[in-house]
């Protein structure tokens, strides 16, 4: 995929085997640190629908809650929250000056489905002006439970790799999800965090534990459904703009 200026990116997703009425992202950004996320909903239904997304901040990260509707044809997909998500959802932001408090992270579900059609989705995420990209697959949420494990967690790894990770709530009710991590050097486990329903806890692992730490985390969710699902991001502090240094993985529930 070439993004302008002689830049290219990688990006690539899963197939899907099935379809759901109520599909979630866990993980959004929206000019912070120049991010930008793409989200394609195609219905693979015989009628058309008209499909609201409801976008909820992080705990920690800025943004605000916000909904977007559109319309999706028959056997048609359509382009959510890109090039900038709502500006309802606090995204006024102009690049890193403004990433503190004019940015969005956290998380997409759909809340409307008026048709109730077969819905698929996927994320792509990219950082603007940069070769930066990376793409996910949308949760269906009856594939999720209350407990998921993301096998590679690193801070500082060979100096400059590290990941960064976001739980979704893909439940109806609102659950409390703590994580842990295992390695030498892990960064402090994440205490529970109440989430609401479509909602996500982002953690960053970037200088919270030892430098060169390689490991594995895991999350439970307790209270309500229990039902959550993860992504994670691998990025490195030594990107230049010509370099796509994103990866992305999907975490495993069991």
């Amino acid at each position: 995929m070439q993004i302008g200026d002689g830049i290219s990116s990688l990006l690539a997703y899963n197939g899907f085997a099935s379809a759901n009425t109520k599909p979630v992202m866990p993980l959004v950004t929206s000019n912070f640190y120049n991010s930008g996320t793409g989200i394609q909903i195609q219905n693979t239904g015989g009628s058309p629908t008209n499909v609201t997304l409801s976008y909820s901040p992080s705990p920690g990260f800025p943004g605000a809650a916000c909904t977007e509707t559109k319309a999706i044809p028959a056997n048609s997909s359509v382009t959510f929250a890109f090039p900038q998500l709502p500006a309802a959802c606090g995204t006024t932001g102009t690049g890193v000056t403004d990433a503190i408090n004019k940015g969005f992270v956290g998380s997409a579900a759909v809340t409307t489905n008026s048709a109730n059609m077969p819905l698929v989705g996927i994320v792509n995420q990219i950082t603007r002006g940069t070769a930066t990209g990376a793409a996910y697959d949308a949760v269906n949420p009856s594939n999720a439970t209350s407990k998921v494990s993301m096998p590679l967690m690193m801070d500082r790894n060979v100096g400059v790799l590290f990941t960064g990770f976001a739980v979704a709530n893909v439940g109806t009710s609102s659950t409390n999800v703590a994580c842990t991590f295992s390695g030498a050097g892990a960064p402090p486990n994440v205490a529970s965090t109440a989430v609401a329903p479509g909602a996500s806890l982002t953690v960053v692992q970037l200088n919270l534990g030892t430098a060169g730490y390689v490991g594995s985390a895991s999350c439970t969710a307790t209270g309500g459904d229990q039902k959550i699902a993860a992504i994670v991001n691998e990025a490195s502090t030594a990107a230049t703009s010509a370099q796509d240094i994103l990866l992305v993985y999907e975490g495993f529930n069991y």
